[in-house]
């Protein structure tokens, strides 16, 4: 076999691992997903605007839940990434739970 072929097959294996790999990392994060929609479906919000962190205010709750489902399963990087993407939909999980408490 030439060195081309080799490093074309080797290339082409590469591509398909990373891609298992990819794939395997989003459907670790897909069950904690799909809980949180869940959750949303029936969640109590506080009444907007409040703040959902020390950093960020809510007007529009159906844009952020959009927004942070949209980047999460369009990203396709670091799991550390990924899994911060997570950090807004957490956070507002943690607010309604309080609401619920309270």
């Amino acid at each position: 076999m030439s060195q081309n072929r080799v490093l074309n097959v080797s290339k082409i294996f590469s591509s398909v691992v990373i891609s298992c790999v990819k794939n395997y990392r989003m459907g670790k994060h897909d069950e904690e997903l799909k809980e949180l929609l869940e959750f949303f479906k029936t969640a109590k919000f506080p009444q907007t605007p409040f703040q959902l962190n020390k950093y960020m205010f809510v007007d529009n709750v159906d844009g952020i839940i959009n927004k942070s489902v949209n980047d999460i399963r369009g990203y396709r990087g670091s799991e550390v990434v990924l899994d911060s993407l997570f950090k807004h939909l957490r956070e507002l999980k943690e607010l309604c739970l309080k609401e619920l408490s309270a």
